[in-house]
């Protein structure tokens, strides 16, 4: 039985084509597959090398067809991290929120948008060094201890990864109700 949690509003919208950074645009577009256009669009997807299971190649179902985060966890990330910001597109996310910090939502939680699209959870997006390794780049300053700190402060906080149950458009500004598992 799904309890009623709390509403959210989309403040940004954003297609990850690029390998590392996503683009923002004015509407997101999701079918069943997930995000389209985006670099995780789809059922499966092939194992990379150097990915937790270790067999380059191989086919597994897709747990990340979309992710976000919310206002609340990229102002504390960079609040922890001691930098100016941490912008949604350094971590490839394809949703913001705002109104509550959004990574601790229960596994297969539904999000449901204003507009009729509806989001499964599949959990936490895990923390890696390859935004940390991102941000980097674009800050000057950024010492050795960058990446570590960056995986520590985002436990918790590196918003969710899920996949469409039904698809439809998501614009900034439109509301969406969680219903916690």
């Amino acid at each position: 039985m799904y309890s009623f949690m709390k509403n959210l509003t989309v403040t940004r919208v954003f297609v990850g084509a690029d390998p590392l950074v996503s683009e923002e645009v004015n509407v997101l577009h999701v079918d069943t597959q997930g995000v389209i256009g985006d670099r995780h669009y789809g059922y499966s997807k092939t194992i990379l090398p150097g990915d937790q299971y270790n067999i380059p190649g191989t086919t597994i179902w897709n747990g990340r067809q979309w992710s976000a985060i919310s206002e609340e966890e990229l102002k504390y990330l960079a609040k922890t991290l001691g930098i100016p910001e941490v912008r949604p597109e350094w971590l490839s996310v394809n949703i913001v929120f705002s109104g509550i910090g959004i990574s601790n939502i229960s596994k297969l939680s539904r999000i449901k948008f204003s507009r009729g699209a509806e989001l499964l959870v599949y959990g936490e997006c895990t923390p890696c060094i390859r935004p940390a390794q991102l941000i980097a780049k674009y800050l000057p300053n950024i010492d050795n201890s960058f990446a570590q700190r960056f995986v520590n402060a985002a436990i918790g906080n590196r918003g969710l990864v899920g996949w469409v149950k039904i698809g439809g458009i998501i614009y900034p500004n439109d509301t969406a109700t969680i219903f916690d598992k």
